[in-house]
């Protein structure tokens, strides 16, 4: 679109110098399946020979998928607008403010639209919390649920956001067949977003601390950058209004959508330009289970997000806050909000409170491999709460925070000699200075006190295999094989690591 922009200001000098002979280059210059820059060259030149055609294929481009097509007289009615300012949206270079677009100009946009399927939802026309938090999943209009908490109210800014998204799908819709298949149009969808728009996942020194700016919709748009969750929000909000049905995919700390119908599965990376990634790629040794989430589920994981960065500067009332807030999308007692909403109420000293949503937890059977092990420890009375927030401490800028870190875990030992947890963390620490052996050593000592975990002995045997000790690696790994749950997500990845070391150790029996 800046692209188009630079071409429309060289188009007016050169026709100024040279004169109107140049509207024909202009004219067959532009992409004859963009909609919006059609009708803008009408607009511009509307007394060029060019003008009536670019208006006819821009017409014929609105119509290729509605139900009901619009007349080139009910099209001519539609009040005047300065196309220019809208163009003018997609034109801006990221970070610069929004300016709300005018009532006429959101009618114009919302009249060629009003075709799309988001319109069938009942979420479409709701515009306070209570009305939205009653919705059924199926009914839910994403986009407009989350400008809603967003602009409290203020409908010119709902709907000039809406319309955005609107011109967006209109675009994507014109690069495909009246009878494009679903896949052909995720590619158009990905092409549109990642190419054209240029929206990528932010550098990590913009994100680390503090990742709401990159999560909410408004502020992805406005930036063109997004984490994971903020352009799958906004893939979404066009696969409503393109009636593409995908799948929400919640790996443990990430998200994805897929597309999957008729044994065909498409996953959608948002974070790598929309490529297809194997879902191996997304399993853990910690993780039985990648829950798949709804709809609504995705305006509770707005609020999760936002927490998290709340909980990352120790502000845990403001962090449980937006736990609380998410839950009403989530549903009660979802696993892994009910466990990071139990870390909270630890860090806040409310016990009571903690321990019902660790029953919560424990009886959901969560989507872990193994019962948390701050939460068990707790639970016991082996892990205080000043153990649990100095844990969540978990990104440093310098060598000398994490030795600083590491000296702090030690000394926490003295208060907590029975938490596993506390040896595991110190582990990692240590792995992350470089210090490998300490790391083994520190590993042994939280085997010493929880001796059946199995996401425990499968660190064991990658710290032994990258040690050079391989009885001692292969017992660990055939000790976590006999503690995992047969056929489940772990399992398989330690089978599949066990296959990788055949070369190495042919007496492995492997199945």
């Amino acid at each position: 679109m800046m692209q188009f922009m630079k071409l429309l200001w060289c188009a007016c000098v050169t026709c100024f110098l040279f004169g109107e002979k140049t509207h024909d280059y202009i004219f067959y210059s532009i992409n004859p399946k963009s909609c919006l820059k059609l009708l803008t060259y009408s607009q511009l030149f509307p007394d060029d020979p060019c003008a009536p055609l670019a208006m006819q294929k821009a017409l014929e481009l609105i119509n290729l998928h509605r139900d009901t097509p619009i007349t080139l007289k009910e099209f001519r009615s539609i009040p005047y607008i300065d196309l220019f300012n809208i163009v003018s949206l997609f034109a801006k270079q990221p970070y610069l403010p929004f300016q709300p677009l005018e009532e006429s100009e959101i009618a114009f946009i919302e009249k060629l639209c009003n075709g799309f399927e988001n319109r069938r939802l009942k979420g479409h026309y709701v515009w306070t919390e209570n009305d939205l938090v009653s919705l059924d999943t199926t009914e839910i209009d994403l986009s407009r649920a989350l400008f809603i908490y967003e602009f409290r109210g203020d409908q010119r800014k709902i709907r000039s956001y809406e319309a955005m998204l609107d011109i967006m799908a209109l675009e994507i819709l014109g690069k495909v067949d009246k009878n494009a298949t679903q896949i052909e149009k995720i590619d158009a969808i990905n092409r549109f977003i990642f190419y054209d728009m240029r929206f990528r996942f932010p550098p990590r020194s913009m994100w680390t601390f503090d990742d709401s700016a990159f999560t909410f919709l408004p502020s992805v748009m406005d930036s063109r950058h997004g984490v994971c969750l903020g352009v799958s929000i906004l893939y979404l909000t066009l696969a409503q209004r393109l009636s593409i049905p995908l799948s929400i995919i919640t790996p443990p700390g990430h998200i994805f959508v897929a597309y999957r119908e008729n044994g065909l599965v498409r996953n959608i990376e948002t974070t790598a330009r929309g490529i297809h990634l194997p879902d191996s790629r997304y399993e853990s040794i910690t993780t039985a289970k990648i829950p798949e989430r709804t709809i609504k589920q995705v305006i509770g994981a707005n609020f999760y997000n936002a927490a998290g960065s709340h909980w990352k500067e120790a502000r845990f009332d403001k962090a449980l806050e937006y736990y609380t807030l998410a839950e009403k999308y989530f549903g009660p007692h979802d696993p892994a909000l009910t466990k990071v909403k139990a870390y909270v109420l630890i860090a806040l000293n409310k016990r009571g409170e903690a321990l019902e949503e660790i029953e919560h937890y424990m009886q959901s059977g969560g989507f872990d491999t193994h019962p948390d092990l701050f939460l068990t420890e707790y639970k016991e009375g082996r892990l205080s709460s000043e153990s649990l927030r100095l844990m969540i401490q978990d990104e440093f800028e310098t060598l000398a925070l994490r030795e600083e870190f590491e000296k702090k875990l030690i000394a926490q030992t003295e208060v907590d000699s029975r938490s596993a947890s506390l040896w595991f963390n110190i582990a990692l620490c240590r792995h992350g200075l470089g210090k490998k052996k300490q790391a083994l050593e520190a590993l042994y000592l939280a085997e010493k006190i929880d001796a059946k975990n199995p996401i425990l002995e499968y660190y064991l045997a990658m710290l032994n295999f990258d040690l050079h000790h391989p009885e001692k690696a292969l017992a660990h790994l055939q000790k976590s094989l006999s503690l995992l749950q047969k056929g489940s997500i772990p399992e398989k990845i330690v089978l599949k690591t066990a296959k990788s070391y055949r070369a190495i150790f042919p007496f492995l029996s492997v199945n």
